[in-house]
């Protein structure tokens, strides 16, 4: 007989959309999050206010897990069959435009930095990234009956209430008092970005990410040549010895 699978709380989705202030403000509450008021900072990225990720089948992995991949992975691992036991799932929801954007605004490439371009390496493509992986996920939800939640961003984390109400199955005996308490503790409404209508940002970002990208082959490029150039002056060393290449090299 296999060993029961622990059960879970997941917290996922596209990402830049809230996810990390969920964390924070469970954990603020004293749910089982992997984190305490104390020690999450470090495992905080300050430059694009992310990270407080566990992977959902680590040994030892919390009640509650924040873990934007499994936006990814769970469709195919429900599909298999070979999903955790998930008691819940959280989805903050942002609209897809302004959700890229921010992914935009950061950077890298397809995974390369937290909170960045994610699924593409291409800045035009990643709203396209994340309306597949949003799509699959709650079609994998809804098909195999996942309990789950959708929390519309930016409302989520500027109205404590609005929020209360979302969460209260998971609360138990937590006030609204208590919730309004730790709320206010952790919301930060100043970190939330509007973007514009227009998508002017957008294009300047992305042509500036193909040029460092241009820029990059370039130097790629140059460092081959050099190599390149350094094999053949080592050949000729092996060959003819150093005098030989002196002379070689003065005709």
């Amino acid at each position: 007989m296999h060993p029961a699978k622990e059960r879970k709380v997941v917290i996922t989705g596209t990402g830049r959309a809230g996810t990390t202030f969920l964390v924070r403000l469970l954990t603020e509450l004293g749910l089982d999050t992997g984190f305490d008021r104390k020690n999450w900072r470090a495992s905080y990225d300050e430059h694009c206010h992310a990270g407080l990720e566990h992977a959902v089948d680590a040994a030892g992995s919390p009640y509650i897990v924040k873990n934007p991949e499994f936006c990814r992975t769970l469709p195919v691992l429900l599909a298999a069959g070979e999903a955790p036991a998930i008691d819940h799932v959280l989805i903050p929801v942002r609209d897809l435009q302004a959700a890229a954007r921010s992914r935009i605004r950061i950077g890298g490439a397809d995974g390369e930095i937290p909170g960045g371009l994610w699924l593409t390496s291409d800045p035009e493509r990643q709203a396209a990234a994340l309306a597949v992986v949003f799509f699959e996920l709650l079609h994998a939800l809804v098909v195999h009956d996942v309990p789950h939640t959708l929390l519309p961003f930016p409302r989520f984390v500027m109205d404590a209430e609005f929020t209360y109400s979302k969460l209260k199955f998971l609360l138990g005996p937590i006030t609204l008092t208590e919730f309004k308490t730790a709320f206010a503790r952790v919301s930060e409404p100043g970190l939330i970005h509007v973007y514009a209508a227009d998508d002017s940002l957008d294009r300047s970002v992305a042509q500036a990410y193909r040029a460092r990208q241009a820029e990059a082959l370039r130097k790629a490029e140059r460092r081959r040549e050099l190599r390149r150039r350094f094999g053949i002056a080592a050949g000729l060393l092996a060959t003819v010895g150093f005098g030989g290449f002196l002379m070689f090299g003065g005709r």
